[in-house]
C-alpha cells in the first residue's frame, strides 16, 4: 500500500473546489493565519448620507403644499396621497440611515418627517371615511361624479 492519506487528500480538494484557501499548518501561529472575510459586506452610512437623505425627504415634503393638481377626488387625489405616503416613507428610509450613523438630531428630524406624511395621508383619507367633521353640502369623495350626458339636440 501506498503511503497517501486519501482523506486528507480529498479534503484539500474539496477545500480548493470551494475557493478556500489550504489549510494552515499546525505550526503556523493564528495572528499570522489570513482572516476570512464575510461574504455579505455591510455598507457604511455616513453622515453627509444621512443629510442627504433628509434633504431629498424635505424638499419633496416642503413641494406638496404646492401641488399644483386638483386633490379633491379621482385619480390625482391617488397622486397626492402617493406623494404623501413616500414622504413617511422616506422618512423611515432616513431614520434607518440616521439610527445607524447616531446622529441624534437627524434622526429627530427623519422622525418627524415620517409623522408630517402620515398627517398628509390622514388629511386626505379622515374625511372621506366620515371620521372628520366635512361640509355636509359638499361631502369629499374618492371618485369624482360623472360629468352629465350631453343632450344631443336636432
Amino acid at each position: 500500500m501506498s503511503g497517501i492519506d486519501w482523506k486528507a487528500e480529498l479534503k484539500k480538494l474539496e477545500r480548493e473546489f470551494d475557493g478556500l484557501p489550504p489549510e494552515p499548518k499546525p505550526a503556523v501561529p493564528r495572528a499570522t493565519r489570513p482572516v476570512q472575510e464575510p461574504a455579505v459586506s455591510v455598507q457604511e452610512v455616513t453622515p453627509l448620507g444621512v443629510w442627504a437623505r433628509l434633504f431629498l425627504v424635505v424638499l419633496l415634503a416642503g413641494a406638496l403644499p404646492f401641488w399644483p393638481y386638483a386633490r379633491e377626488c379621482g385619480a390625482l387625489l391617488y397622486g397626492y396621497m402617493g406623494a404623501g405616503s413616500m414622504v413617511a416613507v422616506g422618512g423611515l428610509w432616513a431614520s434607518v440611515a440616521s439610527w445607524r450613523c447616531r446622529t441624534g438630531f437627524a434622526h429627530t428630524l427623519a422622525m418627524a418627517l415620517i409623522v408630517l406624511g402620515l398627517g398628509l395621508v390622514a388629511h386626505q383619507v379622515l374625511p372621506r371615511v366620515g371620521y372628520a367633521r366635512t361640509d355636509p353640502a359638499d361631502p369629499q369623495a374618492w371618485q369624482c361624479p360623472a360629468p352629465p350626458a350631453a343632450q344631443e339636440e336636432w
